[in-house]
């Protein structure tokens, strides 16, 4: 799953996956760490677990986070990482917008409550098995 966030990452800010596993300190491509570093966190990776993701010390990686929590009182900081992150979270199995969509369409077309959510379960169903046999 985490390739997959780094290949997010290498799309949406047009840089090579080498710099944000560098080690260079250059302002935009910490920035770029420091957002992949919330993104994990907020998905349950433990400060170790990230670190040695990103070749970074666990330490390291708290001060990236609470760096990030700084530079979100920015707006155009915040309105990045919001972006980046609705693209990166897609990544660790939420539902996309285009299959939610799609369901949605789908579920118009029931005529009783019940069927609604027969339609859902099953939809949620195939997209989790759709999913399960990419792994």
């Amino acid at each position: 799953m985490v390739d997959i966030v780094f290949d997010r990452a290498e799309e949406y800010f047009g840089k090579p996956r080498s710099v944000f596993l560098g080690h260079s300190r250059k302002r935009e491509f910490v920035i770029i760490r420091q957002m992949i570093v919330a993104i994990m966190r907020e998905q349950k990776y433990s400060w170790k677990k990230i670190g040695r993701l990103l070749n970074r010390n666990h330490s390291t990686i708290i001060h990236s986070l609470n760096m990030h929590k700084l530079d979100m009182e920015t707006i155009e900081y915040a309105m990045t990482f919001d972006s980046f992150r609705e693209c990166a979270i897609d990544t660790f199995g939420s539902l996309p917008r285009r299959e939610a969509i799609e369901i949605i369409y789908k579920m118009e077309d029931a005529k009783t409550l019940n069927d609604r959510i027969v339609v859902l379960a099953k939809s949620l169903k195939n997209y989790k098995d759709g999913i399960t046999s990419m792994v």
